[in-house]
């Protein structure tokens, strides 16, 4: 299964976008007007367009992950820059750096279960018909999970393991 950056982008933006973060009990607040993601030398990249205490263009950057038990994508090894000629937003930036870091790396979660759930469909369309007049397949999924994901420059590639039952059935059938 192949994921493209402009879906997960859209999923972003769902959960960050119009969010408010707050700084130093309330002194300092940004607001998440835009987000982008993209992939650039092996991280996934958010370009935030903020407004508030600190405008200009923050880019944080992690190491995409699947966490099996959660059957969700997660992000680790957070890294934060900004992009910004204002020397006093520098200086705001850098107070708020890691709060931002822990939320994105703490609520950045691009859940799985979807597309397991549709290949799970499409897997019992393809177990479940008559293949050629008088032969039958029907089956039943047993078990699928994601076990492998990886994260690459056009795309997140996913692999999904299946376990299924399977039964032909042979009708009609004649030989000449």
């Amino acid at each position: 299964t192949y994921i493209p950056y402009n879906q997960a982008t859209t999923i972003a933006r769902r959960l960050f976008v119009d969010s408010t973060f707050s700084f130093q009990e309330g002194k300092y607040q940004v607001k998440v007007m835009d987000i982008e993601m993209y992939y650039e030398e092996g991280k996934m990249v958010f370009k935030n367009t903020l407004t508030g205490s600190f405008n200009g263009i923050v880019y944080i950057q992690g190491i995409p992950y699947y966490d099996s038990i959660s059957q969700k994508i997660k992000l680790q090894n957070i890294d934060f820059q900004l992009k910004t000629k204002n020397l006093l937003q520098k200086t705001v930036a850098w107070l708020f750096e890691g709060k931002i870091e822990r939320k994105i790396e703490s609520n950045f979660e691009m859940e799985m279960t979807p597309y397991i759930e549709k290949s799970k469909k499409e897997t019992l369309y393809a177990l479940n018909k008559e293949y050629r007049k008088g032969f039958f397949v029907k089956g039943n999924v047993v078990d699928m999970k994601m076990t492998y994901f990886e994260a690459k420059p056009n795309f997140m590639e996913t692999s999904i393991e299946t376990k299924a039952a399977i039964k032909a059935i042979v009708d009609g059938m004649y030989s000449r």
